[in-house]
C-alpha cells in the first residue's frame, strides 16, 4: 500500500469516527429529554391523583350535593285547562315541584315558565298573553298566582263553603265519597266541632243513620267518620257474602193474583237450580218425594197450606233506635197482630218458631234447608221449618 492510499484510509476513518461522535451525542441528549418527560409526567399524575383524593375527602364538607341529578325525580303535575275549583291544587302541586328541585328552578322567571308550559286550553291562551306582554306577573312567581287565582279559580270557601255544607247529603254514594267532600267543605266553613258533627249525622241515609244510632255515638268528627266507614264496609261485605250465595225468592207480603201457592209461614219457593234438580231425577215439585208429582202430592193434600195476608205500616220507635214495622197476620181462621224488625240486610223473611206455634200457625219443614248468615257474612245457623 503506498502512502496516497493510507492517507485516504485514514481520513476515511476519522470522518467516521466524527460522525459516530455526533451520533452519541444525539443519542444521549434524546435520552435526557425522554427521562426529563417521563419525571414529568410522574408528577402530573401524583398531582392528579392527590387531586382527586383530595376532592373525596372535602366533598362531605360542602354546602351543598354537587350536581343537579342529586334533585329527586319528581313526575309533572296534571296540565291545567282552566277548571275553576282545580286552580289552586294545580298551583299547590307546582309548588312541591319547586320545593323538591329548588336548584333547578332557582329563578322567579323559571317558575313562571314552568308553570304556563303546563297549561292547556283557555289557561294557554291566558298564559302566552301575559308571557308575550312580559308583564310584571312573569318575574315572580306570587304575583303570577295571583293573576290566575284571580281569572280562573271559583272554589268555595267561607260563607259559601257553609252554605254547601248546610245542604249536603249523602244520597246514593258511599260514606266514603260522602265524608270527602264533606271534609273539604268543613275545612274553610269556619263551623266549630259540635256543628260539624251534628250535620255530618243529619246528611247521611236515614237506613245508614239507624245503623249508627244503635250504637254509641262518638263525640268528636274524626272517631264519627272513622266508625261510619267500618259500618259502611261491613254492609259492603254483608253484600258480597249475599251474592256468592244461591238467591232465595223471600215471603210475599200478600197473596198474589196469579195461579201459585198461597204463602205460607216459614216455607220458601223453590230456587231455580233446585226446581231443575227435581225435575230431572223425576222427584215431587213440593215435597221431593218419588212416585208422584206436585199435582198429586198427598203431603200437599193432606196438610192445605194456610192463605197468609200481612199489612203494616211502618214507625219510628220512640223508645229505641230501630225501625220497627206493626203487621197483622191473617190465616185462614184467625188474625193476630205483632211487631216486625226491619233490616234491609236480611237475606228473607223470618218468623220466630215460637210465637207461631202459641198462636196455632201450621209450620211445614223445608224441603231445602237455608243457612242464616250474619252481619259479617258468616254462617249462623241452619233454617228447616
Amino acid at each position: 500500500m503506498d502512502t496516497a492510499e493510507g492517507s485516504s484510509l485514514q481520513s476515511a476513518l476519522e470522518l467516521q469516527g466524527a460522525m459516530l461522535g455526533r451520533h452519541e451525542q444525539e443519542l444521549s441528549s434524546t435520552r435526557h429529554s425522554v427521562d426529563n418527560l417521563s419525571a414529568q409526567f410522574a408528577g402530573l399524575v401524583e398531582r392528579l391523583d392527590r387531586l382527586t383524593l383530595s376532592g373525596f375527602a372535602s366533598a362531605p364538607s360542602t354546602v351543598g350535593p354537587s350536581p343537579l341529578s342529586s334533585e329527586p325525580r319528581v313526575n309533572n303535575p296534571p296540565t291545567y285547562a282552566g277548571e275553576p275549583k282545580s286552580c289552586k291544587s294545580f298551583l299547590i302541586q307546582c309548588e312541591v315541584v319547586f320545593s323538591l328541585q329548588s336548584r333547578t328552578y332557582a329563578s322567579e322567571t323559571s317558575k313562571v315558565a314552568y308553570v304556563i308550559s303546563l297549561l292547556t286550553g283557555r289557561a294557554r291562551e291566558w298564559g302566552t298573553a301575559v308571557w308575550e306582554s312580559q308583564a310584571r306577573c312573569c318575574f315572580e312567581l306570587e304575583s303570577f298566582k295571583d293573576e290566575m287565582i284571580k281569572t280562573f279559580d271559583q272554589s268555595v270557601f267561607g260563607k259559601e263553603a257553609s252554605r254547601l255544607l248546610a245542604s249536603i247529603q249523602q244520597g246514593r254514594r258511599s260514606v266514603a265519597d260522602y265524608s270527602v267532600e264533606f271534609r273539604t267543605l268543613a275545612a274553610t266553613s269556619g263551623w266549630n266541632a259540635e256543628a260539624l258533627v251534628a250535620r255530618f249525622l243529619e246528611g247521611l241515609n236515614d237506613a245508614f243513620k239507624d245503623e249508627l244510632y244503635a250504637r254509641e255515638v262518638p263525640d268528636r268528627l274524626d272517631d264519627l267518620i272513622s266508625l261510619a266507614l267500618r259500618l259502611d264496609a261491613r254492609r259492603e261485605l254483608r253484600r258480597c257474602a249475599r251474592m256468592r250465595t244461591e238467591p232465595v225468592a223471600s215471603t210475599p207480603l200478600a197473596p198474589s193474583s196469579d195461579e201459585s201457592e198461597p204463602m205460607q209461614v216459614d216455607r220458601l219457593r223453590l230456587t231455580a237450580k233446585e226446581k231443575q234438580r227435581r225435575l230431572l231425577e223425576g222427584l215431587c215439585l213440593y215435597c221431593a218425594a218419588q212416585g208422584h208429582h206436585a199435582q198429586s202430592c198427598p203431603v200437599k193434600q193432606s196438610r192445605p197450606p194456610q192463605r197468609v195476608n200481612m199489612s203494616g205500616t211502618v214507625i219510628s220507635s220512640t223508645h229505641g233506635s230501630r225501625t220497627k214495622l206493626s203487621v197483622s197476620i191473617i190465616t185462614k181462621h184467625a188474625s193476630f197482630k205483632g211487631s216486625a224488625l226491619i233490616d234491609s240486610g236480611a237475606e228473607g223473611n223470618f218468623i220466630d218458631e215460637e210465637w207461631a206455634r202459641t198462636r196455632g200457625i201450621l209450620l211445614q219443614p223445608l224441603s231445602s234447608p237455608i243457612i242464616a248468615h250474619g252481619f259479617d257474612g258468616r254462617p249462623l245457623m241452619r233454617l228447616s221449618l
